[in-house]
């Protein structure tokens, strides 16, 4: 299952914004209070019918508006076009939900159609990689997982934003590989997961 984009009108502090996503590993970066989290919060969104902040509905409609809407397409193994889900929720009244442009009758016929797997930084402790045995355990829980792939994609990530210069920038591209290595451990715990819930 992969999301290939999702659009946002008046959601959060989001006017209207289409967010289209790349093949692979997607690194979203900004300072604070620029909508990261907020991203995220609409990608759950579909996955679970609610916020992970535990946000009233009310609460996700920006500021002086009315009402406010998400959709995301994305495809799956089993379809062979993309899905589209939506949403509508107002600040009144009860929220509309849609796929393919046809209405659904509630969250229960939304739920299972996107799955998404979120984890704050206190999960990394799952995939550290700090202690052997901690790997071990993550790599006897998952198959095949591979603690230097998330290294190799951290050097293409260094590459690709430039950090190959002095002492300092080596000092950061080290971090900014150890914090992709633990994404990619941590994604692919969340897809073992995945796959072993029923449904």
């Amino acid at each position: 299952m992969k999301a290939i984009s999702i659009s946002y009108t008046n959601f959060r502090n989001v006017e209207s914004e289409t967010l289209t996503l790349g093949e692979g590993v997607n690194v979203i970066h900004g300072n604070n209070a620029q909508g990261k989290s907020n991203m995220l919060e609409g990608l759950y969104f579909f996955a679970r019918g609610r916020s992970f902040r535990g946000a009233k509905e009310k609460e996700l409609i920006r500021f002086g508006e009315k009402n406010c809407s998400l959709e995301l397409t994305y495809t799956c193994e089993k379809h062979k076009l993309p899905t589209t889900l939506g949403a509508e929720i107002p600040s009144q009244g009860k929220k509309i939900l849609y796929r393919n442009g046809a209405r659904l009758t509630g969250i229960k016929e939304m739920m299972g159609n996107f799955r998404a797997v979120l984890f704050c930084p206190a999960h990394l402790a799952l995939v550290d990689g700090g202690g052997a045995g901690e790997t071990a355990k993550c790599g006897g829980a998952v198959p095949g997982l591979d603690v230097r792939s998330g290294a190799d994609l951290g050097k293409e990530l260094v590459h690709a934003l430039g950090h190959e210069g002095d002492q300092q920038d080596a000092a950061d591209a080290g971090g900014l590989q150890q914090v992709v290595q633990h994404m990619g451990q941590a994604a692919a715990v969340g897809l073992h997961i995945l796959g072993q819930r029923p449904g």
